[in-house]
């Protein structure tokens, strides 16, 4: 069953705060501490550590406040696939309700 969600620009959900702490805050700090003790010393500079986290997340938060507004069909059918690799301009391929160009309410 094919299930269209947009994603609006200047909105931010629940799952991009999780992701932003997962990806920008996370694996970031990971590679640092482990560069520190990589390089013999085990002296955190955990002031520094925590300006990396937090200035990576709003990065990554600001990065998906600007992300223009996109339709992402899940689970499309054949039809909405072939419809897909036409012209997406043509009004006539895709018309108000199809799940390119859903109905506004």
């Amino acid at each position: 069953m094919e299930k269209v969600k947009v994603d609006k620009q200047f909105s931010l959900k629940v799952k991009d705060f999780l992701k932003g702490i997962y990806l920008a805050v996370i694996v970031p700090l990971l590679v640092t501490i482990l560069e520190v003790i990589q390089a013999g010393s085990f002296n955190l500079d955990w002031e520094s550590l925590g300006k990396i986290g937090a200035s990576a997340l709003a990065a990554y938060l600001l990065k998906n406040f600007l992300t223009p507004t996109k339709v992402v069909v899940e689970h499309p059918s054949q039809t909405t696939i072939e419809v897909a690799k036409r012209n997406p301009d043509d009004p006539i391929l895709y018309p108000p309700g199809t799940p390119i160009h859903p109905k506004k309410p």
